[in-house]
């Protein structure tokens, strides 16, 4: 991964959210949709899975994914505040170097020598 940095921006991003999400929701006496909340929770997980040696590109893809989603659902009120979480999740998936299958890589020699 180019940008290991995003995908843990991306989480604390998340995670300040869901703090902000939860004292605004006590403040108004309201109970907190805690779905809301583990999907939020589901996608810091995702967004640190690469920092753990775990497949990159598909968890920071589904963590883009479920911000993605989470902050459409939430665009009337403080869902747009998850954007620059999203956006980072994005960039990171975007910019992460698929690995290479160890049956794929050659040695020096056999790369110039004529099949």
């Amino acid at each position: 991964m180019r940008f290991p940095h995003l995908g843990f921006a991306a989480a604390a991003w998340t995670a300040a959210f869901v703090v902000a999400y939860l004292l605004i929701i006590r403040s108004q006496a309201g109970t907190p949709a805690w779905w809301f909340v583990a999907l939020l929770a589901a996608a810091a997980g995702l967004l640190l899975a690469p920092l753990r040696g775990r497949a990159a590109r598909p968890a920071l893809i589904g963590a883009a994914v479920v911000l993605g989603l989470c902050s459409m659902l939430g665009i009337l009120s403080i869902g747009i505040f998850l954007v620059p979480a999203v956006v980072a999740a994005a960039f990171a998936a975007a910019t992460t170097v698929a690995p290479t299958l160890p049956d794929q890589v050659q040695h020096p020699r056999e790369r110039h020598s004529p099949r």
